[in-house]
């Protein structure tokens, strides 16, 4: 299969390159940092370059798109103007659900479990209630409701926290607590 993955540098992008180029044809995305896009068919571009992207759906004809690109935690939303987190988060994401209807390509789309509402205290299920609690949950949530309004050939993966190690330049609170840890240093829980 003939596989567009955006963000292909971040934390789960990089694993995702890995996997996916084994047995499928990858075109795989990065902005800022280039990670392991070195070593694998990519492409040096900001989604929110429309019309940048709409040419890689003309020249690469994706079967299926993984959007992992985003501004992807609270604490970076929170970093930024809102605007420009509004503009990647959800008028990205709804362009390419649009280049992906147009080109009859299926989205993977990247979301978070932060747009369940976090008070309930027990194990939730699919249809509970959605309370985005911060900017950036929210920002993910239109990004869902664009590509439901946009088509229906997609999954939309409300991932929780990612466990594991970053690879190049990416980390995540598991790979931070693991350093604070071996160097005997205190370590703040999520």
């Amino acid at each position: 299969m003939k596989i567009f993955i955006t963000g292909g540098s971040g934390l789960l992008g990089q694993y995702l390159n890995i996997e996916f180029s084994n047995g499928h044809e990858i075109l795989t995305q990065y902005n800022t940092n280039e990670g392991n896009c070195k070593n694998y068919n990519s492409v040096h571009l900001s989604i929110q370059d429309y019309a940048g992207v709409e040419s890689i759906f003309s020249s690469f004809k994706p079967e299926i798109v993984i959007h992992a690109a985003a501004v992807s935690n609270p604490e970076k939303a929170d970093s930024m103007p809102a605007d420009i987190v509004y503009d990647i988060n959800v008028n990205a994401t709804q362009k390419i659900a649009e280049l992906c209807s147009k080109h009859s390509a299926k989205m993977i789309y990247l979301s978070t479990d932060l747009v369940y509402a976090g008070y309930r205290g027990s194990i939730l299920k699919e249809d509970s209630k959605l309370i985005p609690i911060s900017f950036y949950a929210e920002s993910k949530l239109m990004g869902e409701v664009k590509i439901q309004e946009t088509f229906d050939n997609y999954v939309i993966l409300r991932e929780a926290l990612l466990i594991g190690f970053g690879l190049n330049h990416t980390t995540n609170n598991f790979h931070k607590m693991y350093n604070n840890l071996k160097r005997n240093e205190e370590v703040t829980l999520f």
